[in-house]
């Protein structure tokens, strides 16, 4: 009975130190079985072509709608006009659907709301979209 349990308790530490052993070199890799997609672009006035700072961009995939989590995402754009946004998800989307809104207010203009689709032709993509100015 004791050769018994020094077999198998050994084969058990065997077993939990091969287990640590390959965790301590190489860590553990969620993110890697985490797909992630990303679009980038800029946004730019449809009159001058200059960036527009400020302005949310939100994305979700065309398979999905605004507001549904956790595919509805966005940012503002920086001082260049640049936006980068990035999804978790399970499969390729066929496309986006892109919303921008001008949401602070009159500080560099004032801008009429844009909806854009478009197909999914890559991971990243350098979109420019234009955004009319509102007629004061």
């Amino acid at each position: 009975m004791r050769n018994f349990i020094i077999k198998y308790f050994g084969r058990l530490l065997a077993i939990i130190g091969c287990s640590t052993m390959v965790t301590a070199c190489y860590g553990v890799p969620y993110d890697e079985y985490i797909p992630r997609e990303g679009i980038s672009g800029r946004v730019v006035d449809s009159e001058t072509g200059e960036p527009i700072k400020g302005i949310k961009v939100r994305a979700v995939p065309s398979t999905e709608s605004f507001g549904t989590t956790p595919y509805d995402s966005s940012v503002l754009t920086d001082e260049v006009g640049h936006f980068v946004i990035t999804f978790d998800i399970d499969s390729c989307p066929p496309g986006y659907t892109i919303k921008c809104t001008d949401v602070d207010g009159d500080l560099n203009g004032s801008y009429k709301e844009v909806i854009t689709k478009f197909s999914y032709e890559g991971d990243t993509f350098d979109l420019v979209i234009k955004m009319t100015p509102k007629q004061q």
